[in-house]
């Protein structure tokens, strides 16, 4: 998620909240079934890489951690960026729907100024 700082502030809570919309579409069962330990074998991270590119500095990498799963870095003056990585649904009972749920839980997070 990228942002005119100019015009949005800081998109750290949207971007963490889409990012959590996402395990309700991993758990099959009736509707309003609440999230346990004992949904914990449903999800998986997968393989992170070490590092990624920054997308405008030719050269600088962005190295990862072990104590979160969301980036931030300066695209240019203007633009300040957010990088989310999501854990997955090993058995997902439904994806219509899933993209829209987070790029709008994403967009009504991020508050204009």
């Amino acid at each position: 998620m990228c942002y005119d700082r100019a015009k949005w502030h800081d998109a750290h809570d949207a971007i963490v909240k889409s990012s959590i919309a996402v395990p309700k579409y991993c758990i099959a069962g009736p509707a309003g079934q609440q999230l346990t330990k004992d949904h914990l074998d449903d999800f998986e991270l997968g393989d992170l890489p070490p590092a990624f590119d920054h997308p405008n500095r030719p050269g600088e990498k962005i190295y990862l951690r072990k104590d979160t799963l969301t980036y931030d870095f300066e695209l240019n003056d203007d633009i300040y960026c957010y990088l989310q990585f999501f854990i997955k649904c090993k058995r997902v009972f439904k994806t219509a729907g899933m993209g829209d749920t987070i790029s709008g839980t994403g967009f009504i997070y991020h508050v204009p100024k």
